[in-house]
């Protein structure tokens, strides 16, 4: 995130509201995710309770406006604690890279891009199924920009390095978008943070190599 244009901003920001980040914030995404996903298997109405639903939320059922992405897409029990722990994983590589606020910062960046979309009535039922996927996948590409060459072993065997795994992660999101073009939108907000923060230092590190094989 030190390649922001407007990092200097975020500095001030850091030092005088630095004290309110939530330390290890992915890894309380993970640990709720799991708790829902027992709460859901124990009582599949739960998840009623805590989607995303503006008609409910203008009702005054507010806390669906955070809860909506500890709901997990899978009702495996493999898959969510291989999820959980990829999260875990991945919570202190943006840690130790960019500090709690910043990683506070970029995931309240994430949450509010999907809100503005979710609590139009019509499209708030497609947000609230692939919101939290978005969410994750916004966090792991970014992780994948930071340590792109980090060997990941998928299901604990396969070793896979972070950046192939960050292009087949968004290549699943293309091919949802091509089926489901109406979901555009909604992946291109959630990825908003990641174009912010990321994308300037691409293309100066992409103009400095042009440079350098020119010269």
């Amino acid at each position: 995130m030190s390649s922001h244009p407007g990092r200097s901003l975020i500095a001030t920001l850091e030092r005088r509201f630095g004290h309110l980040a939530i330390p290890h914030l992915v890894r309380w995404l993970a640990f709720f995710q799991l708790v829902v996903f027992a709460l859901a298997y124990a009582n599949r109405e739960m998840i009623a309770l805590l989607d995303l639903d503006s008609e409910a939320i203008f009702r005054g059922q507010i806390w669906r406006l955070l809860t909506f992405v500890f709901i997990p897409r899978t009702n495996s029990i493999i898959f969510i604690l291989f999820g959980v722990l990829f999260l875990w994983f991945i919570s202190d590589g943006l840690e130790h890279e960019w500090g709690p606020f910043k990683v506070n910062l970029y995931v309240a960046a994430c949450h509010v891009c999907l809100l503005l979309l979710g609590l139009i009535p019509v499209i708030g039922i497609f947000v609230a199924s692939i919101a939290p996927m978005d969410m994750f996948s916004s966090l792991f590409i970014a992780f994948a920009a930071i340590y792109p060459d980090q060997v990941i072993h998928l299901f604990g065997v396969i070793p896979v390095k972070a950046k192939w795994l960050a292009l087949a992660n968004a290549g699943i999101l293309a091919a949802i978008t091509i089926k489901v073009p109406f979901l555009i939108p909604l992946v291109a907000l959630a990825f908003l943070p990641f174009l912010v923060v990321f994308v300037p230092g691409f293309i100066r590190n992409f103009k400095n190599q042009s440079d350098n094989a020119t010269r």
